[in-house]
């Protein structure tokens, strides 16, 4: 049994005032856990430590924490707004959690207004946060949706929107924010969202055309877990970011993927990360170093390819319908752990030539240079090193601009299959023109434009490896930077690169030669 799914379970246990509705396997594996937190004080609701609960006081029922203050869990009242009190019995509200789905005896409610002091926030209404306390030093609230100050993490959304309008600042998509919501192809999750926390989109109904942005990293548990009130979970050919390195414990529960394609780049495939899907065949990409158990239990598979590169699998990673390994293959290559685990577990393995399980290396960022940029990788099978146009062949796409370019290495003759490896392609290096001291302890850099750039980032050092170092942005095309407040008698050293952000990644040029000034 997982601990991370045990704390999860507790935590939404918390959060409904109930049992909590996650994937039935960790549920049921562990009779220690039941759905009461009962008098403990080792579970953590935001920053606050669990006391105890109380059942009911007037039209609440609420929690009491270690710190001497309440959180909210359930409302009994006939208001369809609700107005959320400062303070309950003398002690502050630091916490409300109110989902609709489960306030069997508050019909009516819709909306919520929060007060000065909560800092934790589980909602799931109809109108979501209509208004939070101008004196709360946490949250703000827009259009229903409930953001943290500066608009980069979303907590909560009303759940009766068919669109949502998301500000750019966005960078993560907390946890339960989009509980019960369904979400369509016209709702567009920012460029420069990078985490998607637990359960951020838990029991939500995500239509067809719904798309995380590449510049996702990191799925959280739970996030896109099926839950019993969604009508449809998710597209079952969803297409995961590109930019995606780690994918938590139950990530895609139950969602009813059909198909998957796994990023290259991606390096963690968590604990039960897509149990009870319907995917017949799954390929790991070679950036995989472990998987984890269940990561795909009870699904339909026929095959599973797995590079050498993946060095850890967990207890039933790979099963097809009712846990059944019967119509299993796996293909990979001889000594790998994946053969052993196949083996280990009375699965078919099979060594196919395929470039699939090839390990490719030599694709190193590339510099734009405003034609299609075609860097060629070495392709090594089973330690052998193929020949391009006997053994493979390359194609790429978007290998012009700067971002992230594709090259496709497909077998030819003995070898079969196809692989897909990314690569960066990077701003034009820079060059400084001019770096010279001028008074008072100040130095006048200029540097020629890289073309296509969104702006420049400056380092500059008493130290020649910049060991403490100092950086300034100009975020324009501004060419020229005058570098004040220097120390006297002290030769300071100077490099500039450029930067472009591509659909919320920002890719950085190479540093330019490093020029030193003294100050007099």
């Amino acid at each position: 049994m997982k601990k991370k799914i045990i704390s999860s379970v507790l935590a939404l246990s918390l959060v409904f005032g109930g049992a909590a509705a996650l994937p039935q396997s960790s549920i049921i594996s562990d009779t220690a856990i039941t759905a009461s937190a009962g008098g403990g004080g080792d579970i953590k609701l935001g920053d606050h430590e669990f006391k105890d609960n109380v059942m009911g006081d007037g039209d609440f029922s609420y929690y009491t924490f270690t710190d001497g203050t309440v959180g909210i869990y359930d409302y009994t009242g006939k208001a369809k707004t609700l107005s959320v009190p400062e303070k309950i019995k003398g002690k502050k509200v630091t916490y409300v959690s109110l989902v609709k789905q489960y306030l069997i005896d508050a019909p009516n409610i819709t909306a919520v207004k929060l007060p000065r002091y909560v800092d934790t926030a589980r909602i799931s209404l109809a109108r979501g946060v209509v208004s939070v306390d101008k004196n709360n030093k946490n949250f703000v609230a827009k259009n229903g949706m409930l953001y943290n100050k500066d608009k980069t993490v979303i907590y909560a959304a009303p759940t009766d929107k068919k669109k949502y309008s998301l500000p750019n600042t966005l960078k993560t998509i907390g946890e339960f924010a989009f509980m019960f919501c369904t979400l369509t192809k016209d709702t567009v999750i920012p460029d420069g969202v990078t985490t998607i926390e637990k359960e951020a989109f838990y029991n939500a109904t995500l239509e067809k055309g719904f798309k995380l942005p590449d510049s996702v990293e990191v799925i959280g548990e739970n996030a896109l877990a099926a839950g019993p009130l969604a009508v449809t979970q998710i597209s079952s050919t969803f297409v995961l970011p590109k930019n995606l390195k780690k994918i938590d414990a139950a990530a895609f529960w139950g969602v009813g993927l059909k198909k998957v394609t796994l990023p290259d780049g991606l390096e963690y495939i968590g604990f039960e990360a897509f149990f009870s899907n319907q995917l017949t065949d799954v390929v790991i990409p070679g950036t995989v170093k472990t998987i984890d158990d269940e990561a795909f239990h009870y699904n339909e598979l026929k095959t599973a390819t797995i590079p050498a590169s993946v060095k850890t699998i967990g207890e039933n990673a790979f099963t097809g319908t009712n846990g059944s390994t019967d119509d299993l293959t796996i293909i990979t290559t001889k000594n790998s752990a994946a053969d052993k685990y196949a083996k280990a577990n009375d699965i078919n393995v099979r060594y196919d030539k395929t470039v699939a399980l090839a390990t490719v290396t030599g694709l190193k960022a590339q510099s734009y240079t405003g034609k299609a940029v075609k860097p060629t990788p070495t392709v090594k099978f089973e330690g052998k090193t193929l020949k391009k146009g006997t053994d493979y062949t390359l194609s790429y796409k978007n290998n012009k601009k700067v971002g992230l370019a594709s090259v496709i290495i497909k077998g030819k003759g003995k070898y079969s299959g196809t692989l897909t490896k990314v690569f960066k392609i990077n701003p034009k290096k820079v060059t400084i023109s001019k770096a010279k001291y001028k008074a008072p302890k100040r130095i006048s850099l200029k540097y020629k434009k890289s073309a296509t750039a969104d702006g420049y980032e400056i380092l500059y050092s008493t130290s020649k490896k910049f060991a403490t170092k100092k950086t300034t942005t100009i975020n324009t095309n501004k060419l020229s930077k005058t570098i004040s407040g220097l120390k006297k008698n002290k030769t300071y050293y100077v490099k500039v690169r450029a930067y472009k952000t591509v659909k919320g990644i920002t890719y950085y040029g190479n540093f330019s030669k490093t020029k030193k000034v003294k100050i007099k």
